[in-house]
């Protein structure tokens, strides 16, 4: 089948696989455990804005760094509350 396409050099059979949209995928850790991976799909969304869900949350004692394709959080006083929210938040996003 392939053989009917091979004088349409622009013509790409396997069009379907070539259309994969990319998107930002995160491995997201708090404490070192792994939770889930966070996926940015709107053009306005940033990693960062994981810390203002948790704030909005009323979570503030912890702190969060950014590096390749990891997030990691750390706390001392609220990382069971920390991880809980973000569980169900990255599996509702």
């Amino acid at each position: 089948m392939d053989d009917q396409f091979q004088y349409f050099p622009w013509v790409n059979i396997n069009a379907e696989d070539d259309t994969k949209l990319m998107h930002d995928r995160y491995e997201v850790y708090v404490n070192d455990d792994y939770i889930g991976n966070k996926t940015l799909i709107a053009q306005n969304e940033q990693i960062e804005d994981l810390n203002r869900f948790l704030n909005e949350q009323g979570l503030y004692e912890f702190s969060s760094d950014f590096e390749g394709d990891h997030v990691s959080i750390v706390s001392d006083t609220q990382a069971d509350r920390i991880k809980e929210a973000l569980h169900i938040h990255l599996q509702n996003s």
